[in-house]
């Protein structure tokens, strides 16, 4: 099974909030991760946010998993999404930055996963990408039945 995830679903695997535990179900072995390069900035926002507001002292921890992110997530080039990134926004009146994810899904013909429910409000009145809520109850049953499913190649 082939999914787009984007910063929202990823920034659960490094913090314990609502859907942690099926934001790691998507690192089973058996499911394919894709996301813009971009995840790496956003995630990374987050992180400092947390600083920021005294949520974690010492980030070093946070910095090292996520640049780790690479060995679980297959990284697109931002630079090759965002012309078309750009063109989803403005279809859908939403930031070009989320919409960097939905051009990703476009390109590798897979659904976006995400907990942004904004994103994926916009992402269905206009766009052609299926969008998947990561506390949606069908979300969880197609991410079970996609890591039981026989591994493919890439």
């Amino acid at each position: 099974m082939k999914l787009i995830v984007d910063a929202s679903v990823a920034v659960k695997w490094l913090f314990t909030e609502d859907g942690t535990d099926q934001s790691r179900r998507l690192l089973a072995h058996r499911i394919h991760l894709y996301a813009p390069d971009f995840i790496l900035t956003e995630a990374a926002n987050v992180i400092w946010k947390k600083v920021r507001r005294g949520d974690i002292e010492d980030p070093r921890p946070y910095f090292e998993e996520l640049a780790s992110f690479q060995d679980v997530v297959v990284l697109r080039s931002s630079r090759d999404l965002v012309a078309h990134a750009s063109t989803i926004a403005i279809a859908i009146d939403h930031p070009v930055y989320d919409c960097l994810y939905l051009a990703c899904a476009e390109a590798e013909g897979a659904p976006l996963i995400t907990a942004d429910t904004k994103l994926q409000r916009a992402a269905s009145t206009r766009s052609t990408v299926h969008v998947w809520h990561i506390l949606d109850a069908r979300t969880s049953e197609r991410i079970a039945a996609g890591s039981a499913a026989p591994v493919l190649d890439r």
